[in-house]
């Protein structure tokens, strides 16, 4: 727990123990960059999806809740679950390993 630039562990370690803080920066691309820094290029492409899932689950949030568009949602879900299944395959292919089934994925 971090309060007023200080770090706490909890539960306290004894003595005899020692505290470990792990850290793992996370990059903040701005939108005029074409890379992200400390990340690796061969991944970008997942972060371009991944982005593209939130945009698209906003947009269909909005259609639904504050204009009622239930068709322009049901569009939007279509390509939501598109874009769900690159996202998946690329995920694969960046770990070597299948993907569970994401929400939202159509089959």
């Amino acid at each position: 727990m971090a309060t007023g630039g200080k770090i706490f562990i909890k539960p306290p370690p004894t003595s005899s123990e020692n505290g470990k803080i792990n850290y793992i920066g996370y990059p903040t691309p701005l939108f005029n960059h074409s890379v992200i820094g400390g990340f690796p290029d061969t991944a970008e492409y997942a972060v371009v999806l991944g982005s593209a899932i939130r945009l698209l689950q906003y947009r269909i949030n909005k259609y639904l809740h504050e204009d009622e568009d239930v068709e322009l949602a049901q569009s939007a879900q279509k390509e939501l679950g598109i874009i769900v299944s690159m996202y998946s395959q690329e995920l694969q292919r960046l770990t070597g390993q299948p993907m569970a089934q994401q929400q939202g994925e159509q089959v």
